[in-house]
């Protein structure tokens, strides 16, 4: 196999799995807003704070942020962050199969194109010209 092509394989597949920490980092402040207090702002904080499905959730968005900032020294910021795209279509399965969420045909629809705009940008021809030309 082709260095760049590995490389790249090896980015995309570190993207994906970032934007699977982010998917279940959100399930998390899901499970987490169903305890958060708004009658004050003390008593918001204090939910918040001593929430520990926020906890995680926080937790894991700090692990998949370690896991972009190194996406990001592999790969062009151009070609990193349209990937985290991924993050919404794990983020409906996860509801669907976790909170027994349905979405319907636009959402279906929805996250199709976002695949396919991945598997465009992961196939596609990334060179450096234009950057190289300038």
């Amino acid at each position: 196999m082709n260095k760049s092509i590995s490389q790249r394989m090896k980015l995309i597949s570190l993207v994906l799995i970032l934007t699977l920490f982010n998917a279940v980092a959100q399930i998390f402040f899901k499970k987490g807003s169903n305890y958060i207090v708004f009658s004050s702002p003390l008593s918001f904080f204090m939910s918040v704070f001593f929430n520990f499905d926020v906890f995680i959730a926080l937790l894991i968005y700090g692990i998949s942020s370690l896991f972009l900032i190194f996406s990001l020294r592999m790969g062009d910021l151009s070609f990193v962050y349209p990937l985290l795209g991924a993050t919404y279509v794990w983020v409906d399965l996860i509801a669907f199969f976790y909170f027994g969420e349905f979405f319907g045909i636009k959402i279906f629809f929805g996250n199709v194109l976002i695949i396919i705009g991945i598997v465009l940008l992961g196939s596609g021809s990334h060179d450096h010209k234009m950057r190289d030309a300038l």
